[in-house]
């Protein structure tokens, strides 16, 4: 899932085997015109679809929160079974960048912040789809 222009985790447990998906959107994203009307339309509503589901939690850092710990851009951490470190994927102008260890544990400790501000699931949805119906 893209998290282009927003802030995104990718949180992977095991042993259950079955992924779980974090994502943390500003809420500018949301609103910010990509395609036009329709196809905002859609990708809201497959964002709606995804937040419903039980191993996707969808949440929205809203624009009343001001400003947050990654004001950088997005970045994704993916938590691996023991005894694998977390790593973390940040994307920029010159490519992308992996980190592990230490440097991946402040991007936890950021994305905590940021996911502790975000509204719940529940709302998020809501809000999702209230931008969506302001498209018409």
């Amino acid at each position: 899932m893209c998290t282009k222009g927003g802030i995104g985790r990718l949180r992977n447990r095991w042993p259950s085997g079955r992924s779980h998906l974090v994502v943390v959107l500003d809420e500018a994203v949301l609103r910010r015109s990509v395609g036009g009307p329709e196809v905002m339309r859609r990708q809201l509503g497959r964002l709606v679809d995804a937040g419903r589901q039980a191993n996707i939690e969808v949440r929205v850092l809203p624009q009343s929160s001001g400003a947050h710990a990654s004001p950088d851009g997005s970045f994704k951490i993916y938590e691996l079974p023991e005894p694998y470190p977390a790593v973390a994927y940040i994307s920029s102008p010159a490519g992308a960048i992996y980190v592990e260890a230490e440097k991946a544990a402040r991007l936890m400790l950021k994305f905590d912040g940021i996911h502790r501000d975000a509204l719940e699931t529940d709302k998020s949805v809501e809000l999702i789809a209230s931008v969506a119906e302001e498209l018409g």
